[in-house]
């Protein structure tokens, strides 16, 4: 098995059916690596590199550590999910009360696997009904009067 020369933190994120393994590297210049690509290639949105740099920016530790990471599976919304719950899982292990407070406190270390619903027969998708219009007021035609 392979053995980094350098001691990492490791944490795995998910987020719907993307999958992130990270690790994080302390004493670092604050680059950040996925899946061999740096983050501004492989995310074009400035959104979702701020999504990944959250746990980061909450613990203060923004350009302390470098992330090299894997992530499979999904879009790049739930990648950068991911990659975030990856972040902060991986900041849980420094046994700092303080990130185990910002961490859990935001939200960012627990899964959020909001899949897409399964269809059920007899109606338009996973969730959402055929549209039923009731008579307004119990009043004959719809409540139109003649």
């Amino acid at each position: 098995m392979y053995q980094s020369k350098k001691p990492y933190l490791y944490g795995t994120g998910r987020r719907k059916s993307s999958v992130a393994r990270v690790h994080l590297f302390q004493n670092g210049t604050g680059a950040i690596t996925i899946n061999g690509r740096d983050i501004d290639e492989y995310f074009g949105l400035e959104t979702l590199k701020m999504v990944v740099r959250q746990p980061l920016a909450a613990t203060e530790e923004l350009g302390k550590v470098d992330i090299v990471a894997t992530v499979e599976g999904g879009g790049v919304s739930g990648q950068a999910g991911a990659l975030r719950h990856g972040v902060a899982r991986a900041l849980l292990l420094v046994k700092s009360p303080l990130y185990a407070y910002v961490c859990t406190g935001c939200g960012q270390s627990a899964r959020r696997c909001l899949a897409q619903a399964d269809r059920v027969a007899g109606e338009l998708g996973g969730i959402s009904r055929p549209f039923f219009a009731h008579s307004v007021f119990g009043l004959p035609n719809g409540g139109i009067f003649q």
